[in-house]
């Protein structure tokens, strides 16, 4: 891919990515493939802003460039110590993560989502870049930034920045797949951590229960993860749970739960409250909506004839 450099440690001691120069790359990490990495083979993201960023001795990695240039490697990065790891496992980024895991039967992947004072919600140099691995049996777990760039590190200025986001998923074969919580420390202990399916509506507390469903290769889009403590779970009342509205592949669904037939309308609105889509629906359990708007987050409407009210947030 463009941008993408494969480079090396040329000398026989360990090197503190830590100390390099960081100016020529998009971001501040090195990007070492590890065919030995727990859960299956696959990168480790080297962070250079954080303490014992090393590379062991003649190591190579990758690092992505916004432009031609060229990088020396100098005598102060060298360590008066050899190390036979990738890196040391004693780094981190944050106090403040959370780390969620991609599981099938014999492997797993792992995504992290930091607080950073000073970063952005758009792709910025805190975000580790998300790459594949070489073994198709792993499956791959990350989370797009605000501007839709996928990143196996996404990284928010605060936690009130942080109220849904989209998860993406590489999935080798039709299979069970579960998606657990690894880990949450500092702000994200405060905070629910709920994973919706966005191809039934389901709704799960990771910090209380994993989520297992049928995967398949297309399901690259299928979860979002919400922190607000006004999304989610606690937005809909016990009496109203017996309906479930959803978004999937740009379309909206309404969903009768118990079977019951469903009459009433529903409205589509923008963020700032203007309606973009308007329908209604007599006698049936399930209803799809083709609403032909722009990508982003709307509010949908639902209101039935029984009285029943609810306001969902979706993504489209």
């Amino acid at each position: 891919w463009a941008g993408w450099n494969l480079i090396g440690n040329p000398y026989t001691s360990a090197i503190d990515w830590g100390e390099a120069d960081h100016t020529a790359f998009t971001d501040n990490f090195a990007y070492v493939y590890n065919p030995n990495k727990a859960g299956g083979a696959g990168y480790d993201d080297i962070d250079g802003s954080t303490a014992g960023a090393y590379l062991s001795p003649n190591q190579a990695f990758f690092v992505n460039v916004a432009a031609a240039g060229s990088f020396t490697f100098t005598p102060a990065l060298q360590l008066h110590q050899t190390t036979v790891t990738l890196k040391s496992s004693e780094a981190s980024q944050s106090s403040d993560q959370i780390i969620l895991r991609l599981s099938s039967a014999s492997h797993y992947n792992e995504t992290n989502i930091h607080i950073i004072d000073g970063a952005k919600t758009v792709r910025d140099r805190d975000d580790a870049l998300e790459l594949p691995g070489f073994d198709n049996s792993v499956p791959q777990l990350f989370s797009y930034t605000s501007d839709s760039v996928a990143v196996a590190i996404n990284t928010y200025p605060e936690m009130d920045s942080i109220h849904e986001v989209q998860l993406g998923t590489i999935i080798p074969s039709e299979g069970s797949y579960t998606i657990s919580l690894q880990s949450r420390t500092g702000a994200f202990t405060a905070r629910p951590a709920v994973l919706e399916d966005l191809s039934n509506g389901t709704l799960t507390d990771l910090t209380t229960d994993n989520y297992t469903f049928d995967g398949n290769e297309s399901d690259t889009k299928r979860f979002i993860l919400m922190f607000d403590k006004t999304t989610g779970l606690n937005n809909i009342p016990s009496s109203q749970k017996g309906v479930l509205v959803y978004a999937y592949h740009r379309n909206v669904y309404i969903q009768s739960k118990n079977g019951e037939p469903l009459n009433g309308e529903v409205i589509v609105e923008n963020l700032m409250g203007t309606p973009v889509y308007k329908s209604t629906f007599s006698g049936v359990t399930r209803q799809v909506l083709y609403p032909q708007v722009a990508t982003g987050l709307y509010l949908v409407q639902l209101m039935l004839k029984d009285g029943t009210y609810l306001v969902k947030k979706v993504v489209l």
